[in-house]
């Protein structure tokens, strides 16, 4: 699941849009089979053998419409989350892989400040019981009430917390489905880096805060794991996600954005499509191996560019 529930399959996929957690993939990568009709009106049901379908999982628009989508799905199974406070930059840094593998899914959320401002573990039960709370987390305080990511904000939109168990739709999203995600009017970018850069992406990124936190409501760090989809921001290698909630103050975002992009160049960090980001089309071809397969697919699909719009013709192909 990712971050809120209010967004569509087909729109997750097309845009390789992910949760966190060590063992799970993006939304796209539980997709088995698709059936979508091409510019020329014809009818195509792909499965995972087939040899475009590695390329039309994750197609940003480009190919048709998708009509079908067949996704693996396993029994319903129960969550508890616990939010832990204040864990210092130093800790974690010095035990990034020791606190993302601490449960099925976990979240760093920071304004990039001074310390993480929350760590939110949400671990996977056997039963419908309860797990033993945790009661130490290195050197973060355990939460005492339900927070919001964004702590000024009230809980009353948020999963519930406390370890209380629930059902898996109910706690992995961090906001529930009948309340306003997040903080409502935001602009959001995101960038991906392998897995084993993330401590070091954490500290430029925090190095640069004197900029970025005036412009911030809050971060989020997530962990995805690697698929070999050929558009997916976690091609290839397992991924940390940086993902940014900026105040809706555009002219400074935009600002900013060039020189985020240029901090973070030289770990190859990949913005995520349906998100905010100034990096130019021929740049962003480089950071995918399958990129010129995925253009010639595009082209046999729909040669006419009857899918393509402004986005796609300056900022992907």
């Amino acid at each position: 699941m990712a971050s809120l529930p209010h967004i569509s399959v087909a729109g997750a996929c097309a845009t390789a849009t992910h949760g966190s957690g060590d063992k799970n993939g993006n939304l796209a990568s539980i997709v088995k089979g698709l059936e979508l009709i091409r510019a020329d009106g014809d009818i195509v049901n792909l499965k995972s053998s087939d040899p475009d379908f590695a390329g039309a999982v994750v197609h940003l628009g480009a190919l048709g419409m998708v009509t079908k989508i067949t996704l693996a799905i396993q029994p319903t199974f129960q969550i508890q989350q616990e939010i832990f406070e204040h864990l210092s930059l130093e800790q974690a840094t010095k035990n990034f892989d020791a606190i993302f593998s601490s449960g099925y899914s976990v979240s760093f959320f920071t304004d990039y400040s001074k310390d993480i401002n929350q760590v939110w573990i949400k671990r996977r039960l056997e039963s419908a019981d309860q797990m033993k709370p945790l009661q130490e987390f290195f050197d973060a305080t355990a939460a005492t009430r339900n927070m919001h990511p964004i702590a000024a904000n009230s809980a009353v939109n948020c999963t519930d917390q406390m370890a209380v168990p629930g059902a898996w739709h109910e706690r992995l999203p961090h906001f529930k489905l009948d309340f306003t995600p997040s903080n409502g009017e935001e602009l959001q970018s995101e960038f991906f880096v392998d897995r084993d850069l993330a401590p070091e992406v954490l500290n430029v990124i925090q190095s640069m805060n004197d900029r970025i936190t005036p412009l911030l409501f809050i971060a989020e760090v997530r962990s995805i794991q690697a698929d070999n989809l050929w558009m997916s921001t976690a091609q290839g290698a397992d991924k940390i996600a940086f993902h940014f909630t900026w105040k809706p103050e555009w002219e400074g975002v935009k600002a900013l954005l060039p020189d985020l992009e240029k901090a973070l160049e030289p770990f190859n960090a990949r913005p995520h499509w349906a998100k905010l980001y100034a990096m130019e089309s021929h740049r962003i071809q480089g950071l995918y191996p399958k990129f010129q397969d995925f253009k010639k697919l595009v082209e046999r699909y729909d040669p006419e560019g009857k899918f393509r719009n402004e986005y796609l013709q300056t900022k992907v192909l």
